[in-house]
């Protein structure tokens, strides 16, 4: 916090104010100039590959979720099966981030069987959409052609 002067101000009719403590404030406690070696942006792992410990392709990091802290607690991967993908979800501290033939990877002390297994992440927030209730009508032919030209 910054004090301001405390010396008295005299005023022109010869009248002084008496020395106030004062404080201003700034929004932020503190910042940051630059990111650390060891700091990683979310958008820089979203999106990231998982492999195991031998290599093998588990899926991607879909999603992160944070604390009220803003600490990064979970991370969601998108595990491919024959079926498509699911959302399986890992503690945060268990990937390890590595580069790997000049990429960055996550890595995970896991099998392609293990997440096979796991059960299927669900998300107890809604989206944005959710919270607004939005409702996209299906096309039509009417609007299909109206929104092509």
């Amino acid at each position: 916090m910054k004090k301001l002067d405390p010396s008295p101000t005299t005023l022109p009719a010869g009248l002084a104010i008496a020395p106030v403590a004062a404080t201003t404030s700034a929004y932020a406690a503190s910042f940051t100039a630059t990111q650390s070696a060891d700091e990683h942006g979310t958008a820089s792992i979203i999106s990231l590959p998982v492999e195991n410990l031998s290599g093998e392709k588990l899926g991607t990091v879909n999603s992160l979720v944070l604390d009220d802290s803003g600490k990064a607690r979970i991370a969601v991967i998108g595990v491919r099966r024959q079926q498509g993908e699911r959302s399986v979800a890992v503690p945060f501290a268990e990937l390890t981030l590595r580069k790997k033939n000049g990429r960055r990877i996550a890595i995970i002390d896991a099998t392609k069987d293990t997440l096979a297994r796991a059960p299927k992440y669900v998300w107890s927030e809604k989206s944005t959409a959710q919270k607004l209730d939005v409702r996209v009508p299906p096309l039509t032919k009417k609007t299909k052609s109206a929104a092509s030209g």
